[in-house]
């Protein structure tokens, strides 16, 4: 009797399943994939680190991180709407799609608080955060898709890109390698292990200086 209860035990206490995700159409890889986009007034290139559940103000929160690296081409200011951001959440076939606006940008470690702005001929790295309340019952979506507005000060720039769920049975699911490495962080570009549960939204600290940064600290290992 004892060995069933630590076994339940156990299995209230497992993390709720993490959503990995590639670009819609982009070739098979074990590696954490980018959507690229290049036009004349931008060159996107943007990646889901997945949607997994966290604690972010206290609350439990399920959350869509987001990855994106701006190139502004031309020698106009370049200003990604904030409230243009959104990520569209398909359950599974048949059901409402989910629609979620940014609740949190980051830019190195420096919190965003307005629209995303990169200056003439510069590059910006961004970190994007989509939450919502965590529901036990919500499937973890087969889709997500990204949309985003901006503007280079003469023109609209409307854009949109799809990232579909890797299979938990594909061999390219990375939760069952070993992803974390606590001297950097990550090993294949996802920051952390399919099966942690991730604590507080906070910056990793770290003595270098990359393009993005590991946000959580998870309960059960510190980095």
């Amino acid at each position: 009797m004892l060995l069933v209860l630590s076994l339940l035990a156990v299995g209230c206490a497992a993390p709720p399943p993490r959503g990995y995700y590639a670009p819609e159409g982009a070739p098979a890889s074990d590696r954490l994939s980018w959507y690229e986009e290049r036009g004349a007034s931008a060159h996107l290139s943007l990646t889901v680190q997945g949607i997994y559940v966290n604690d972010v103000h206290g609350e439990e929160t399920q959350t869509v991180h987001a990855q994106l690296r701006v190139t502004n081409p031309r020698g106009l200011p370049l200003t990604l709407l904030r409230a243009g951001w959104s990520a569209d959440l398909r359950p599974g076939p048949g059901l409402p799609v989910v629609s979620l606006p940014v609740s949190e940008v980051w830019t190195g470690v420096e919190l965003v608080s307005g629209d995303l702005r990169v200056e003439a001929w510069g590059r910006r790295p961004f970190d994007l955060f989509f939450d919502r309340p965590f529901d036990a019952a919500e499937p973890v979506p087969i889709s997500i898709r990204l949309r985003w507005i901006g503007t280079d000060g003469a023109e609209a720039l409307v854009g949109q890109c799809k990232y579909a769920r890797i299979p938990p049975d594909s061999p390219l699911h990375p939760s069952d390698v070993l992803l974390s490495d606590p001297s950097f962080g990550l090993r294949d570009g996802y920051y952390m292990p399919g099966d942690a549960h991730l604590g507080a939204r906070r910056l990793v600290p770290s003595d270098e200086h990359r393009l993005h940064y590991p946000f959580h600290r998870p309960h059960s290992w510190s980095m």
